[in-house]
């Protein structure tokens, strides 16, 4: 079976409260691990969960919104700052250090 998705723990929590916890035994389908859809059948959407207690189904999609054009590349530029502080070897004993990026609203826009 194919590694969970970034998002899927995120996705199961949403189904385990959603509309009162009544979706929390749901059996899910992620097409995107069904090694029997073909590429090219359309964008999916994350899962399909269908309750069991009345066979009602529920699908989840979502996406990132940028609020500037590129921004997703531009974040990803920081990432090896945040791989950073996943290396032991510059920890101090007794110290914390954080590592922190921002992001910046300023969009540029071509006229």
């Amino acid at each position: 079976m194919p590694s969970p998705r970034r998002d899927e723990p995120l996705i199961k929590l949403f189904l385990n409260a959603y509309e009162n916890y009544s979706w929390a035994d749901a059996d899910t389908y992620w097409p995107e691990k069904d090694k029997k859809r073909k590429r090219g059948d359309g964008d999916p959407v994350e899962v399909i969960a269908t309750r069991k207690v009345d066979k009602r189904t529920l699908a989840i999609e979502h996406t990132l919104i940028q609020p500037c054009l590129g921004e997703r590349d531009d974040l990803a530029s920081f990432a090896p700052f945040h791989e950073i502080g996943k290396d032991l070897s510059l920890r101090v004993p007794g110290r914390r250090i954080d590592i922190t990026t921002l992001q910046s609203l300023s969009c540029k826009y071509n006229s």
